[in-house]
């Protein structure tokens, strides 16, 4: 089967759409810290950039599994009209207008002489790029909703799956950000910077379990799914990894955050967000691998 294509450009899709998400919010919460403007803005930029080339290649690369014919199944004509015309073409409309939104404004942000021709101040601006950035990061969300095993569910529970992937892309997407903040900002404004994020990651992370722990009874049925099938058993290594991240959250909040005092207590800081990403990384992975290779479809194969 032409799956690897279809892996790979579906995590570039979910690493660039965190970009996009986490990066917009580490701009809200570090408002005021010219240090970290500019670098996020780009981090976002190029995040866009992956995540819609991504989008593109990652339905050429499903025409090519439908068409069973290797690459050069990928621009079978009967196979790309046959695709367009479904969810997944719907979903592939939804994100490429959050991102082109998104690119056409970080552009004009980053575009000192646009700006000025626009006769747009640096308030204005920020929040034109934020509110546009930010509508762009929820219908990337949603359009997770229309394609896969969740698409034939109840309105409510596609709902429930773009709350829990936004929060997810944001979580995700907040790490790089924050891994550089702890080079670039002062320890007094790096210290109100993570305790903002801890107060705030706190509740998402509690509305992203409920999310997810109705989502996993909607699409397993019992608990003893979870150790009999590969969807299960898969869906626990996830679960598990999203247990080690929130132990790094804990550890970040309770311990390394109040001891923040000096470039020392910065630089572990920093050192324990670059673990947390490969963490979040894996999570990233293994979602991949469980909304392409597995699919609860297969508990019943």
């Amino acid at each position: 089967m032409f799956m690897l294509p279809e892996l790979v450009f579906k995590l570039l899709m979910y690493m660039g759409a965190a970009a996009v998400v986490g990066g917009l919010f580490t701009l809200i919460l570090a408002k005021g810290q010219m240090s970290l403007l500019v670098s996020t803005r780009r981090y976002i930029l190029l995040g866009a950039i992956v995540a819609l080339l991504a989008v593109v290649g990652n339905f050429y690369a499903q025409v090519g599994s439908f068409a069973e014919e290797g690459w050069g199944g990928m621009f079978d004509s009967t196979y790309v009209a046959m695709l367009w015309d479904s969810s997944v073409g719907n979903s592939v409309i939804f994100r490429v207008i959050a991102l082109g939104l998104t690119l056409c404004l970080l552009l004009l942000a980053l575009g000192h002489s646009v700006m000025s021709a626009f006769s747009l101040n640096d308030k204005t601006l920020n929040r034109l790029v934020m509110g546009i950035v930010g509508t762009g990061g929820v219908l990337l969300a949603v359009s997770f909703s229309l394609i896969g095993h969740t698409a034939e569910l109840s309105v409510f529970t596609r709902l429930l799956l773009s709350i829990h992937v936004f929060i997810a892309l944001l979580w995700m997407g907040s790490l790089y950000p924050l891994w550089l903040a702890c080079r670039r900002v002062d320890i007094p404004a790096l210290q109100s910077l993570m305790h903002r994020f801890g107060v705030i990651a706190q509740w998402l992370v509690a509305v992203l379990l409920v999310c997810g722990g109705i989502l996993a009874y909607q699409l397993l049925g019992s608990v003893a799914e979870l150790i009999t099938t590969s969807y299960g058993l898969l869906l626990m290594a996830k679960v598990a990894l999203v247990g080690v991240i929130m132990g790094f959250a804990g550890w970040h909040k309770l311990r390394l955050v109040p001891q923040l005092t000096d470039q020392l207590a910065a630089k572990r800081l920093q050192r324990s967000i670059m673990v947390e990403c490969l963490v979040g990384l894996g999570i990233l992975v293994v979602t991949v691998l469980l909304t392409t290779v597995v699919g609860p479809e297969a508990m019943y194969e």
